[in-house]
């Protein structure tokens, strides 16, 4: 079963939201799943008292902060 959404966006919003499915290959909608998606792990990890990072060659280059309020 799926459900249609009616959300509305900022102009900024927006044309973030469609440079990121232009960038992705793939419809405002993926994005939109993709973020659900991700968010859903970072909540996740949340909870089991984990932090978010950025990795590259095994050394932490960006820590996640703030998408999650405590």
């Amino acid at each position: 079963m799926s459900t249609r959404l009616n959300i509305q966006f900022n102009d900024r919003q927006k044309k973030s939201l469609e440079e990121m499915a232009e960038e992705l290959g793939t419809t405002q909608a993926g994005v939109l799943k993709t973020a659900l998606s991700l968010l859903k792990v970072a909540i996740r990890e949340r909870e089991q008292h984990n932090d978010i990072a950025v990795v590259k060659d095994g050394k932490i280059v960006k820590e996640i902060v703030g998408i999650l309020n405590d």
